[in-house]
């Protein structure tokens, strides 16, 4: 089958990191990639080719869909927490549009509503939201979204209950349907810890976070927004409170001097580089999510509906970020910590989304009569060696190498835009 995915990139296309930023192929924050990847591994049968939408959905600008429907059997949409969200209202309606002229079936393949942990249905843009899932169950049998929450507020709008299919997050599925988490945890002084942070948390939070953290003689920070790639690369700028030390705020950012920040825009290099730390504490839910998929064990902190029903529903160990009072809270979770939900749960979350395809037309490479394709995780053996650094700590050739790319990517850039 030939499909459209809802994408910047294909998941196994390497690009320069400074390409990455320019062209914005991660959707400006590189968890979007995990799914992605999972859904695309997924769906790779010997006979599927992927064209990704570069995040351009408005059909009368952009020429490559344009044909969408003599050229593609169908439109997948691996999405987030795209309901409820005030900044994501027109990409979705662009995406309703989008929908509405196709005549070939479009599948989502999991999205969340963004709300605070109560589930509150009292969220922007529900109008919106309405004329995406009818849009969207016009097209397909069911849509897949995140969690109960999700589903209630759907149920809440008018949908049916029976075209709702609550699948979880596809990411936690890359590995197939055996994955297992077994790995003991180790907390002390020496051990090699990976977090992750969202920016405007509670200040008991980020208090208690930093004292964490300052417990361990060896922390590495992922970050994952796009304005913190940029400072990363060549020192620019974000809009984020500059007294937030657990974040990239400025190039003389405590972790940009130290060199205790890492991004990825390659998925697998992700992976492969977490796989040497003990574990991950942090609010990014595909930052704990790719730890355990590293086979780390990662301790998720709960701060709203979307984190709140992904922990539930895979069974990821989590507290709540309201729990946190101090470090002790932190580590006392961390010292308890089980797998157990995660794993007795994870056969029966996978089978169901596989179900969830099937029940949408869609072949995988786990149906027996395909057999996984190899070809496709490659890149897991060949490269997964991309691992962006602040440039400051490169030497002076590479400094000189990222920068005149940065202008020549640029300019290419906006030459296109201009002969759009």
């Amino acid at each position: 089958m030939k499909f459209i995915i809802r994408a910047g990139k294909l998941a196994n296309d390497i690009f320069n990191p400074v390409a990455d930023y320019v062209y914005n192929t991660f959707g400006s924050n590189s968890g979007n990639l995990a799914y992605q990847y999972s859904v695309q591994k997924t769906l790779s049968t010997a006979d599927s080719t992927f064209t990704p939408t570069y995040y351009k959905h408005d059909i009368n600008k952009n020429k490559h869909l344009r044909d969408i429907n003599s050229s593609y059997d169908a439109l997948i949409l691996p999405m987030a927490n795209s309901l409820g969200r005030k900044d994501f209202i027109s990409q979705l309606d662009e995406l309703t549009t989008l929908i509405k002229s196709t005549k070939i079936p479009c599948i989502v393949t999991g999205i969340g509503l963004q709300s605070d942990t109560s589930g509150s249905f009292q969220v922007p843009g529900i109008d919106n939201a309405k004329q995406f899932i009818a849009a969207v169950l016009d097209k397909s049998n069911s849509i897949g979204v995140r969690g109960d929450i999700t589903k209630k507020f759907l149920i809440k709008l008018g949908f049916p209950a029976d075209r709702i299919d609550v699948i979880g997050c596809p990411s936690l599925y890359l590995h197939g349907s055996n994955f297992v988490l077994n790995k003991q945890i180790e907390v002390n002084s020496n051990s090699k810890v990976v977090y992750s942070f969202t920016p405007h948390m509670p200040k008991q939070l980020r208090m208690a976070m930093s004292k964490f953290l300052s417990l361990f003689n060896h922390i590495r920070y992922i970050a994952q927004r796009r304005d913190e790639l940029a400072i990363m690369l060549f020192c620019g700028h974000n809009t984020l409170p500059k007294d937030d030390n657990l974040l990239i705020t400025t190039p003389s950012s405590p972790l940009i001097v130290n060199n205790n920040a890492r991004f990825f825009t390659h998925y697998p290099s992700w992976i492969n580089y977490l796989k040497y730390f003990h574990f991950s504490v942090g609010t990014r839910l595909h930052g704990s999510i790719t730890a355990l998929l590293a086979g780390i064990p990662a301790l998720l902190i709960v701060h709203d509906s979307r984190t709140k029903e992904l922990g539930d529903y895979h069974g990821i160990p989590y507290i709540e970020a309201g729990h946190i009072h101090s470090e002790k809270d932190i580590l006392d979770k961390l010292n308890n910590i089980s797998f157990t939900k995660f794993n007795t749960s994870y056969k029966e979350n996978f089978n169901n989304f596989i179900s969830f395809l099937h029940k949408n037309s869609l072949r995988t490479i786990y149906d027996k009569e395909v057999g996984e394709n190899r070809i496709f995780d490659s890149t897991f053996i060949e490269y997964t060696s991309q691992v962006i650094k602040p440039t400051i700590h490169e030497n002076t050739e590479t400094k000189i190498d990222i920068l005149s790319s940065f202008n020549k990517i640029q300019s290419e850039y906006i030459n296109k835009l201009k002969n759009k």
